[in-house]
């Protein structure tokens, strides 16, 4: 990906900062943003049919595969940081959910509106509030709900070109 160097630059600074109560938190939150703005290009039909029978094991597929790079990639920092400030053991605890909730949103959004081999730039202005809401504890339900909100729609859309 062109996006590499970018990431293991955050993923670096946020393991090296992770004794920092929450800037290691705002680097991962950054980096779970850049890793959403992959979800913005739709890829071509036969890559969307490769192996995939239903809409819903496509997505299901592609929440397992972010799940697990997330949560291999964010523990260590997180268990670091609950060691160096054990008062945060709660922060720590719901960060990977909520950032799985706002990558799921991405993910969602982008077969929602899926069209083959199009660039889908609208995306990016409710990922950006999504985004935002990840961080705001008041509005950190949000991009949990519009996760699933997406899922369904995407599920129906996805429907035309899965099932011919």
């Amino acid at each position: 990906r062109k996006q590499f160097f970018p990431i293991v630059i955050l993923y670096l600074l946020a393991l090296s900062f992770c004794w920092f109560n929450m800037l290691s938190h705002f680097l991962l939150w950054f980096l779970t943003v850049l890793l959403t703005s992959f979800y913005t290009e739709s890829e071509s039909i036969q890559v969307l049919r490769e192996g995939t029978p239903t809409p819903r094991e496509l997505l299901l597929r592609k929440w397992k595969v972010c799940t697990n790079y997330i949560i291999l990639m964010y523990t260590p920092i997180l268990v670091v940081n609950t060691i160096c400030h054990v008062d945060y053991f709660f922060v720590n605890l719901l960060f990977i959910p909520t950032q799985l909730a706002l990558l799921y949103f991405g993910i969602s959004l982008k077969y929602a509106g899926y069209r083959p081999n199009k660039s889908q730039p609208g995306n990016q202005i409710p990922l950006a509030i999504v985004s935002m809401c990840s961080v705001l504890p008041y509005l950190l339900p949000i991009p949990a709900i519009l996760s699933f909100v997406y899922f369904y729609k995407a599920k129906d859309n996805l429907k035309k070109y899965l099932h011919d």
